[in-house]
């Protein structure tokens, strides 16, 4: 395993791992920017030009740079936010992963698809509180009062671990997701949706290049960052690029490719470099990093 990290990875390389067709790509991004204000009554759509334009953009350069004939499947988090009651009692809730890939899907096939039909939901996808219930209020009341809202201090404390003990005792009553459980989350999603594209191309002299495009959000990315770097430093590897990447932040329409051999080896792009690692591997390191866990529980 190797990390080209002091120098970008020559275009070539980069071209030649995605016009290998016997690689899977699965390339994962963050939603766009969206309205945040829980008082417009649109809180969680992308309502503004500039949000729709900047996921426009973000869609259509994806689309460019494709291998032509890719196959191109799409995924994404079925997280949603509440944005307001009707009289009937009925909630509107947008989900900015599913919006955002809806411009990708008109870039790439010109046309919106039925979501059941040629878009996936996936539980793995969703955000911290994809399994959380009803005690929710209580946490932001909680964050509010601690960080002022989900600041950039509260992602800090996340990512690392070191919640304020009220927010940390709220975050768990609401059963939010933490990193460690994120970071699973997504590792058991790479292995099943490579798998499942793999027997898709069905390996026929004539077959595509498979690609799986992955709109999710900043935390679930981050969190599969923060446990890789950790991995990848028990093997003594170079981590400066992820560690500069975790420590910025996944902006909304950026992200990662990561690239699969039939043998489990992966090829992690970003910003141009390139971090080389066994898939299977960090899947075991983060399954006793688990067990680990449940026994200090």
């Amino acid at each position: 395993m190797s990390i080209e990290s002091q120098n970008e990875v020559p275009e070539a390389r980069q071209e030649a791992l995605w016009m290998d067709k016997g690689m899977v790509t699965l390339s994962f991004r963050r939603h766009t920017s969206y309205e945040r204000d829980p008082n417009s009554g649109n809180r969680g759509a992308l309502i503004s030009k500039e949000n729709v334009a900047a996921a426009d953009s973000a869609a259509y350069n994806f689309a460019k740079h494709l291998p032509q004939g890719s196959e191109v499947s799409f995924y994404q988090s079925p997280s949603f936010m509440v944005a307001r009651k009707l009289e009937n009692g009925h909630e509107i809730k947008p989900m900015r992963a599913a919006t955002t890939a809806s411009r990708y899907e008109q870039a790439i096939r010109g046309s919106y698809g039925n979501y059941a039909s040629r878009r996936n939901f996936d539980s793995r996808l969703g955000d911290i509180f994809e399994h959380g219930n009803n005690q929710i209020p209580l946490f932001f009341k909680a964050l509010k009062e601690n960080y002022g809202g989900m600041s950039p201090d509260f992602w800090d404390d996340y990512i690392n671990g070191t919640l304020k003990p009220e927010v940390a005792e709220a975050f768990k009553k609401a059963n939010g997701s933490d990193p460690e459980a994120l970071a699973h989350e997504l590792t058991e999603f790479v292995g099943g949706a490579e798998k499942k594209l793999r027997t898709q191309s069905g390996q026929t002299p004539d077959f595509k290049k498979e690609v799986g495009l992955v709109i999710t959000h900043g935390e679930k990315l981050e969190s599969y960052l923060f446990y890789l770097t950790k991995y990848l430093q028990i093997e003594g590897q170079d981590v400066s690029v992820l560690q500069e990447t975790i420590e910025q932040g996944v902006d909304n329409n950026q992200g990662f490719d990561i690239h699969l051999n039939p043998e489990g080896k992966a090829f992690l792009q970003l910003g141009g470099k390139l971090v080389e690692y066994d898939q299977n591997q960090f899947a075991s390191f983060l399954t006793v990093e688990e067990e680990h866990r449940g026994e200090q529980a």
